[in-house]
């Protein structure tokens, strides 16, 4: 077999093993990976999905990267994150509601300090709308729709 030969063979054993490996993992959510040496470790769903996502990745571009999450953002990483300005998110910051550090003049944000604002927010926003509709329903100004039309 020429080296043409066996290179064509390698890829089309490697195309049909992925395809094996995505009509398993598309299809099953109770996953099992075993070794020769009888180790066996169960997916969690979370790996399960991460590993689909690698493969589908590896099938349409013909390989994958995997790098840990950044875990530093720049203001405007951080702003898109939350679905504002970059300005806004710099006023927040420079109000102390989010916690950041400098590198030389730039602003930087951890992500784990971003992650605990987000949730914060979230937190505070549902407390305030539950105040509300509590007090509408009180002052008897909620009216769901009635039978009556």
């Amino acid at each position: 077999m020429s080296t043409k030969e066996s290179a064509r063979e390698r890829s089309r054993e490697r195309g049909e093993s992925l395809e094996a490996l995505l009509s398993l993992l598309e299809s099953s959510s109770d996953l099992q990976i075993s070794a020769r040496r009888g180790l066996t470790v169960n997916l969690t769903p979370d790996i399960a999905s991460a590993f689909l996502s690698v493969a589908r990745t590896i099938k349409e571009f013909g390989g994958a990267r995997i790098e840990a999450p950044r875990r530093t953002l720049t203001t405007q990483q951080a702003a898109d994150c939350l679905g504002v300005s970059r300005q806004h998110l710099v006023d927040r910051l420079e109000a102390g509601d989010l916690p950041f550090h400098k590198v030389g003049t730039h602003r930087r944000v951890e992500l784990h300090d971003l992650i605990t604002y987000i949730k914060q927010r979230a937190s505070s926003r549902k407390a305030v709308l539950d105040h509300l509709t509590k007090s509408v329903d009180e002052a008897g100004l909620y009216f769901p729709e009635s039978a009556e039309s």
